[in-house]
């Protein structure tokens, strides 16, 4: 999420972290300019780039995470910089009749950063739009949890 904006910064050395990279992860990690793809997440990346294993030592750890990230970028915090102790993001759409439903899901989508939400909600949203996702793709619809959620 963060690498483009390493880069444009002048950082000589990006390292992204997923913890279980597909082939559009990492295609997007070298279109953002990554230099390694760390195949490990959460907090466990977090501390894997603090220390150096697995990389080199990182000074500073920028980017989204869920309450376990924040927990362990204040563990790291002197070890290496961070950017901030984050809380949860929150999304709220205003829209009326004439709000476009395509960009409305595209919002939404948009914060479903873990598959599990993406079937919780992305899906319903997908399909209104007949659209897919790489996070949702038709293949999966509709998964058990899917059958539950309420289409449009």
């Amino acid at each position: 999420m963060t690498c483009c904006t390493a880069r444009a910064a002048g950082v000589p050395e990006v390292v992204a972290a997923s913890p279980c990279p597909t082939e559009v992860t990492k295609g997007a990690a070298f279109v953002a300019g990554a230099d390694c793809l760390l195949v490990v997440g959460g907090a466990h990346a977090i501390a894997a780039m603090a220390h150096g294993v697995g990389v080199k030592p990182c000074d500073i750890i920028v980017g989204p995470g869920n309450k376990w990230v924040t927990a362990a970028k204040s563990i790291v915090n002197g070890i290496c910089g961070i950017d901030m102790l984050a809380g949860p993001s929150e999304v709220l759409v205003l829209a009326d009749k004439s709000a476009d439903a395509e960009v409305i899901a595209a919002d939404l989508l948009a914060q479903a950063m873990l598959r599990a939400s993406c079937e919780r909600w992305g899906w319903p949203l997908l399909h209104c739009c007949g659209r897919s996702s790489p996070c949702c793709p038709p293949a999966t619809w509709p998964s058990p949890r899917c059958r539950r959620a309420s289409p449009c």
